[in-house]
């Protein structure tokens, strides 16, 4: 099985120690995991790296959906299965998706500034939004929900909105250069 994690971040960390966990319940199977720090060159090599091996299952965490799309499809047209996790990719050229709905966070956080305004405790929303990354799809689908829940709510404005790299420290700077 090979596994090509978009970043090693705790998350994906933890993925991967479970992948490897549930090996001793398959002794017949080994484990190949890389990851692409952030950069969807790299992935589509590693990707490329996994079909020339012919790996028998390829697990993927796509970095940007354009970007990885390719390999992805370069994969499951040379037959091998392709789970796709946490990101979408373009397309159909997979053979299964395991990720949240991205379009529905994005609904819940437009239903709870809306609510704020409801509750009469404040009567203008200013929003400050930070992305995960922009090509990526989780940060592109919850801000389309976020900005369905909010259109046309004069109350609610996004006055600025910036990349955080899915990073804490990386956010926390870029808010902190934002708000000052």
């Amino acid at each position: 099985i090979g596994v090509s994690q978009c970043s090693d971040d705790a998350w994906r960390q933890r993925m991967n120690y479970e992948l490897q966990r549930e090996l001793i319940f398959h002794p017949e199977l080994s484990l190949h995991i890389r990851q692409a720090s952030d950069n969807s060159d790299t992935q589509c090599q590693q990707i490329d790296s996994f079909i020339a091996e012919r790996v028998d299952l390829l697990i993927v965490a796509p970095n940007e959906e354009v970007g990885v799309t390719p390999a992805i499809s370069r994969a499951f047209d040379a037959g091998i299965p392709v789970l796709v996790t946490d990101r979408r990719v373009l397309g159909d050229k997979w053979t299964a998706y395991i990720g949240g709905d991205n379009i529905q966070i994005g609904h819940l956080m437009g239903d709870w500034v809306r609510s704020l305004l409801m509750t009469e405790q404040i009567k203008e929303a200013r929003v400050m939004e930070l992305w995960g990354l922009p090509n990526s799809s989780p940060a592109a689908k919850r801000h389309q929900g976020f900005a369905e829940k909010i259109e046309g709510i004069k109350q609610i404005r996004i006055v600025c909105s910036a990349c955080g790299r899915w990073l804490p420290e990386d956010g926390e700077r870029v808010a902190d250069s934002l708000l000052a």
